[in-house]
């Protein structure tokens, strides 16, 4: 919302509208400030009193929608903004705010096409770039043109936005460009080189898709197949004792760069995609002749990364001369940071021992496969913690003032994107973040470094142990870590006992009905004795990919985790795991004496589903109304259970 605007001779020009003569500027900064102060319903009728005055004032009517907006009133938001716009086509904010309104009524390629307008007027606009990133999650491109290509691109550089969210959204973009489509069909065939070879060539100088290999892993089967070949072909070209020997000196400059943003996605999946025995052996044939000089078999370098971590190799000195970014990129990747993770851990302080045989276990499968590996995760506006609940739950209504230092602990941080995004979320917090493996705390602890957030710290601890910790905390997040202990709800226990009076617990948890065909992909796993290492998990997702495409161990294929080992691993070969049902979280709650504050939600169906069926509980806390929703839809909980609850004050 604006006061006033710098006046423009032409009117609705790309500085936006006029400014209003002297008497309404007046009116403008008065209803502006009864905004400013929460009043919400004085704001609008002053509003409406000046479009009396002067009803082609677009400022006015775009004020208007940003009021009737806060108020609750999308239909009269859209339509004020609307309005502004008809009055002055290039009104930028107009675009912008009527694009995330359209957002928030479920009308995503309506929000996007604003969404376009906004970032055309102002390009370097952040907040317009972030509105936009927002709504793709739910888009899906059937025709695109540059600008499309172009702001989806900037989404993906852009560090403040979660790439991954953003994958089916670029994948359908990728689908639309012929040279990819024909790659697509090509790498059926994935021993041949040339069909591959050819693809490469096509494909190598496609920008958004270099980005999106070397920013979120790529989970789809198709795109898969084609970038397994694409790294097949790139290896068979070097090979000195294959048909393709007279090939095998100069690589293409492009074809380079390339393959280094394949590689990058290779170590983001964990190396998960399939290797035959000709790629095996050309490997072992490049390994056994040995790094040469410095400068030289770069290639090879290259096509090593493809397949294997090159930390602590003699290979990774191969890329230690810069050449380009995105080989620099492959040597931060691939060299430096784990180097620098190895420093790290020996740094994280040991807050309690693991003993417990469970814990233990569970430990030394995140050492082996820390999960997840992360790339960016979404900034956003930090806000006191009781805003953060009060805005998610309005029934709790107004909560204590703002605290000098909110104390937050994050028990099972993993590799610490949940860690960056609580220290990120919530103003005037102090985050202390625990896990049981050394390599995940590695991890977390050199991206919380590279984003200089001095309000996080890591430890090394397991929940089971925590009981003696003196510390208590206002807030405590535990998502997807107590169903993998040996008595979840003794942990459950362990951390109500650290909370202050009053305080806040985040969980989630496992839903029973919503893991029905993970649980028959794990029978089918344990049936055929797969092993819980690399190759037996590559061995174990080629097994399930070739399943019938309508058999129920499949459907894990269409899981994100399943595109990589380490997800992989988490999602299929745990070692420890307890699902819920909702009756039995309502028993935990009660008997921790905890209230329930309500599901925390990523995507609006969900909750609008569950009013429209139970109309007569606003709050959305009955639990006994929850369990009868999720048996009439299975699916609801297929991310988790994610919800809050208070300790007694």
């Amino acid at each position: 919302m604006t006061a006033s605007r710098r006046p423009n001779r032409r009117g609705a020009g790309p500085r936006g509208p006029m400014a209003p003569p002297g008497n309404l500027l007046q009116s403008m900064k008065h209803a502006t400030g009864l905004y400013r102060q929460g009043r919400l319903e004085e704001a609008i009728a002053a509003f409406r009193a000046i479009l009396k005055q002067a009803p082609r004032l677009p400022e006015a009517h775009h004020n208007l929608g940003v009021a009737l907006r806060a108020r609750g009133d999308l239909a009269g938001a859209a339509k004020a903004y609307r309005k502004a716009l008809s009055l002055a086509p290039d009104y930028a904010s107009a675009h912008r705010n009527l694009a995330a309104t359209l957002a928030l009524q479920g009308r995503p390629q309506e929000s996007l096409a604003h969404f376009l307008q906004a970032l055309r007027l102002k390009p370097s606009d952040k907040g317009t770039l972030r509105g936009f990133a927002s709504v793709l999650p739910q888009a899906r491109f059937n025709d695109a043109g540059p600008a499309v290509t172009q702001a989806v691109e900037a989404c993906l550089t852009d560090d403040g936005i979660e790439h991954q969210t953003l994958v089916p959204a670029v994948l359908s973009l990728l689908r639309l460009d012929p040279r990819i489509a024909e790659a697509l069909t090509l790498a059926g065939d994935a021993d041949e080189a040339k069909p591959a070879g050819d693809a490469l060539d096509a494909v190598a100088g496609n920008r958004l898709l270099v980005l999106l290999l070397t920013r979120a892993v790529v989970p789809d089967i198709d795109f898969e197949g084609l970038l397994t070949a694409l790294r097949r072909s790139f290896l068979l070209a070097l090979d000195r004792d294959g048909p393709q020997q007279e090939k095998a000196p100069d690589i293409a400059e492009a074809k380079l760069d390339f393959a280094a943003a394949l590689a990058c996605q290779c170590e983001l999946t964990g190396y998960a995609y399939p290797l035959n025995d000709r790629e095996a052996a050309i490997l072992s044939r490049i390994e056994s002749g040995g790094p040469p000089v410095a400068g030289k078999a770069l290639p090879e370098a290259v096509a090593m990364a493809m397949y294997r971590p090159l930390a602590a190799t003699a290979w990774a000195d191969r890329l230690a001369e810069p050449r380009s970014p995105a080989l620099d990129l492959l040597r931060r990747r691939l060299v430096e940071e784990p180097a620098e993770e190895a420093r790290l851990a020996a740094t994280i302080p040991r807050l309690t021992p693991v003993d417990d045989e469970v814990s233990r276990a569970v430990r030394d499968q995140y050492e082996a496969h820390p999960y997840p590996r992360w790339r960016a995760t979404r900034d956003r506006e930090a806000r006191p913690l009781q805003a953060v609940a009060a805005g998610l739950f309005p029934h709790l209504g107004r909560l204590d003032g703002v605290r000098e230092t909110t104390q937050i602990l994050v028990a099972g941080c993993g590799t610490g994107k949940h860690a960056v995004d609580v220290a990120t979320r919530y103003s005037n917090a102090e985050v202390l973040a625990i896990d049981l493996s050394l390599a995940a705390l590695a991890y977390g602890s050199r991206e919380a470094k590279a984003r200089s957030l001095a309000n996080l710290s890591f430890a090394h601890a397991d929940i089971l142990a925590l009981g003696g910790l003196d510390r208590r905390f206002h807030l405590i997040e535990s998502v997807g870590v107590l169903h993998h202990l040996k008595d979840p709800l003794a942990g459950w226990r362990i951390l109500t006992g650290l909370l202050e009076p009053g305080g806040f617990l985040r969980l989630g948890f496992y839903s029973e009905r919503a893991r029905g065909a993970i649980r028959a992909a794990r029978g089918f796993i344990e049936d055929r004795s797969f092993a819980a290492d690399s190759a037996g998990i590559r061995e174990a997702r080629q097994a399930i990919l070739a399943l019938a495409p309508d058999d129920p161990r499949r459907e894990v294929a269409g899981e994100l985790d399943f595109y990589s080992l380490h997800g992989c691993r988490d999602l299929l070969f745990n070692v420890q795991e307890t699902a819920f049902t909702v009756p039995q979280l309502a028993a935990a709650i009660d008997a921790l004496g905890l209230t329930f504050l309500g599901f925390e939600f990523h995507e609006p169906a969900l909750p609008q589903a569950y009013r429209r069926r139970f109309p007569d509980d606003p709050a959305m806390t009955d639990l006994a109304n929850w369990d009868r929703f999720e048996a009439e839809h299975p699916e609801s909980f297929g991310r988790m259970y994610q919800f809050w609850c208070r300790a007694p004050g």
